[in-house]
């Protein structure tokens, strides 16, 4: 598994295969190490199917976001310059954008997450109260743990 704060290099494109699925690929840039030693890593992540195609008009260049991947690999190539080349692959599990990029200029951050139906501006805030599940417990809630 590869997660990691990324920042768009590219806006997503989205193509079909020939069956129609949706596929979704985006450059990722990341840093790592740090000082002197800090570099900048590239990564193609691929999004497969609807909910891909629905994100791309989000995935613009420059925004950050928290990718989270698996089936990295590593896949050499050569260059028409005849040298060797090589680039880090990945298909996408989940996004989540942390932060617009007005938000960003503005020294604005914080993680949402962003699923297929929502734009970045819909998605839910801290602020905003999720509906979840909380059974009535009791006073002794706890008398029914084995340990």
């Amino acid at each position: 598994m590869f997660i990691k704060l990324c920042n768009l290099g590219r806006d997503a494109e989205v193509r079909f295969t020939s069956s129609g699925t949706a596929v979704t690929s985006f450059p990722c840039a990341y840093s790592i190490g740090y000082g002197d030693k800090k570099k900048t890593q590239w990564i193609d992540a691929v999004l497969w199917g609807e909910r891909g195609q629905k994100m791309a008009q989000h995935l613009t260049k420059g925004t950050k976001i928290l990718l989270t991947a698996d089936d990295v690999e590593l896949e050499q190539f050569q260059k028409r310059d005849g040298s060797q080349g090589a680039k880090i692959r990945c298909r996408v599990i989940d996004v989540e954008f942390a932060g617009s990029k007005q938000d960003q200029s503005q020294g604005q951050g914080g993680y949402g997450h962003h699923s297929a139906g929502y734009a970045p501006s819909q998605r839910p805030t801290p602020q905003q109260p999720t509906q979840q599940y909380m059974p009535d417990l009791g006073d002794n809630w706890d008398d029914d743990i084995p340990f």
